[in-house]
């Protein structure tokens, strides 16, 4: 468990079969889940096709953003869609940022109830679910909005799924 930009999230290695498989019988739940990666460089990586307009949108986003892609790659199955779109966050959080560039893949990170700004405010049961919990920044408040949320697809349409 650990904070992200928006939020404090169960996550695990985004690209480990078994690990997000685990995440999912802890969370009585199956993907799709958010994927975060460090930086807009990494989209290549997870995406099959990343839309020309895809780069300046995540890049000049000054709020976090949440983008689903048509299709994903690199990715342990769970964590896409049934129909292979993958969601992917470039965090702004650099602590999040930084575990990812010294581990070099990219995280899940889901939501773990309805107030997960506030480490105070995680109950004890989840708390007792997890393998660790990152220390840092548990006496803060998550201040960023939740990400909003968009859908584009390989031909440039944009929809927004969710306004913050």
């Amino acid at each position: 468990m650990f904070a992200t930009d928006t939020c404090w999230a169960i996550g695990c290695d985004a690209t480990n079969e078994h690990a997000v498989k685990q995440l999912s019988s802890k969370l009585s739940r199956k993907g799709p889940f958010v994927c975060l990666i460090p930086t807009s460089d990494w989209l290549s990586t997870y995406v099959v096709k990343v839309p020309d307009i895809a780069w300046d949108i995540v890049d000049y986003s000054e709020s976090p953003l949440t983008v689903i892609y048509d299709k994903g790659k690199n990715l342990a199955p769970e964590v896409m869609g049934q129909d292979g779109s993958i969601a992917l966050r470039v965090t702004k959080d650099p602590f999040c940022k930084d575990l990812m560039m010294r581990f070099q893949k990219p995280l899940v990170a889901t939501l773990i109830g309805d107030d997960q700004r506030q480490f105070h405010k995680i109950s004890q049961e989840l708390l007792s679910q997890v393998d660790y919990v990152v220390p840092f920044r548990k006496e803060e408040k998550v201040t960023d909005p939740p990400s909003t949320i968009m859908k584009l697809s390989e031909n440039g349409e944009v929809k927004f799924l969710r306004k913050a």
